[in-house]
């Protein structure tokens, strides 16, 4: 009696193992396989990323290609006008260029993928003030502080050592640049502010416009 008791006790038990272990092989299956949905959604998400990141280059590349012909119209009509002497249309024309620039930028900034940094386009105003910032490699120091900076974009006799903001709420962004600007290039900015472009210029968007003089240094 007490060896069929023992058998009894012996097989429940091993029952008991056997239900525990195939419970164990079912979640664990449940497991992988929810990871492995999970896997799957990431590289579907990453895959629609790439897609999208290939895009907005696909794009910037054709902004750039655009503008790079419509800058070759633009000096030669600058140069006309520079040998003119005419002072009320230089800077008639210098106004207008500046504002061709910065709508040029804004198409850029459209075409980007949106987050959460500040967008910074350089203007420089001469070979030798686009040589310097090269040297002290103003723009990776900028993208190291967490802007997406592109540039030198060369636009000659017009660079005013400003720091242009678009709309209001970007004053203090503005200011935190002019900072890292004079910072790091040992040039003197004022921070401004370009009215009437809110519905243009999209948010976030800074430019820098800087003239190296000779007594600007490190």
């Amino acid at each position: 009696m007490k060896t069929s008791n023992k058998a009894k006790r012996t097989e429940t038990i091993i029952s008991t193992s056997v239900i525990l272990i195939l419970v164990g092989f079912l979640y664990t299956f449940y497991l992988l396989s929810n990871l492995n949905d999970t896997v799957n959604e990431k590289k579907q998400e990453l895959r629609a990323l790439n897609t999208k990141i290939i895009k907005n280059k696909d794009s910037l590349h054709f902004i750039d290609q655009k503008l790079q012909l419509k800058q070759v119209l633009l000096d030669s009509i600058l140069k006309q006008i520079k040998e003119s002497d005419n002072p009320t249309l230089q800077e008639k024309v210098k106004r207008d260029l500046e504002l061709d620039q910065m709508l040029n930028n804004s198409l850029k900034t459209q075409a980007l993928i949106t987050d959460s940094l500040d967008i910074v386009y350089m203007q420089v105003n001469d070979m030798q003030t686009k040589e310097y910032l090269e040297k002290i490699d103003l723009l990776d120091t900028l993208n190291k502080n967490k802007y997406r900076a592109f540039g030198y974009e060369l636009q000659e006799e017009i660079g005013d050592n400003t720091v242009r903001y678009f709309h209001p709420e970007d004053s203090v962004n503005a200011q935190k640049l002019k900072q890292k600007i004079e910072i790091a290039t040992g040039i003197k900015v004022q921070k401004e502010y370009v009215k009437g472009f809110e519905e243009t210029v999209p948010d976030k968007q800074l430019e820098v416009w800087l003239k190296k003089s000779k007594r600007d240094s490190l």
